[in-house]
């Protein structure tokens, strides 16, 4: 009987300690708040016609909604929220900024806008929960990861004319 009982014990620990951490990674579950009315200086309106408001994902916000640990772990990776760089060759750099969105039918999901000189040029949107998603950059494209420690990826590359996911 204290065999059995120890078990349960230990179970019932296990359990909370699960609780605690949770069962999925903290990237699979995390959800951002959609707040904004502008993102840089332009109305969410001129970024999608749809939206309400949108949310520009960051080092600081991640911060807020994190434990350390888990913001450690994501500062730790190759990672981040934006990126600036000449991609297509023109001699200005081009900012890349993942981010959260919630349009007129309450509906969210994620996206990456790219602008140059602070005018839209692009913006890649996938519907779903205002989670996490982010960019790893190489030299040939930047990757637009929704988690950080699988191996799917769309790849954002410059084709000549305009920019297009692979």
């Amino acid at each position: 009987m204290k065999k059995y009982l120890l078990l349960v014990l230990l179970l019932i620990q296990q359990t909370a300690l699960a609780s605690e951490e949770g069962l999925y990674a903290w990237w699979m579950t995390i959800e951002f708040p959609v707040t904004e009315t502008k993102i840089l200086t332009q109305s969410i309106s001129k970024l999608n016609k749809n939206w309400v408001k949108a949310t520009l994902l960051s080092d600081a916000l991640l911060k807020q909604h994190t434990s350390q640990k888990q913001y450690q772990e994501f500062k730790n990776s190759k990672m981040q929220f934006q990126w600036a760089l000449d991609m297509n060759n023109n001699g200005i750099k081009e900012q890349f900024y993942t981010g959260v969105y919630k349009d007129k039918n309450n509906q969210t999901g994620k996206f990456v806008a790219i602008f140059e000189s602070n005018k839209l040029i692009k913006i890649f949107t996938r519907s779903g929960k205002p989670g996490y998603n982010a960019l790893l950059r190489t030299k040939e494209q930047i990757s637009w990861y929704q988690c950080m420690q699988c191996g799917e990826f769309e790849a954002i590359k410059w084709n000549g004319k305009t920019y297009g996911l692979e």
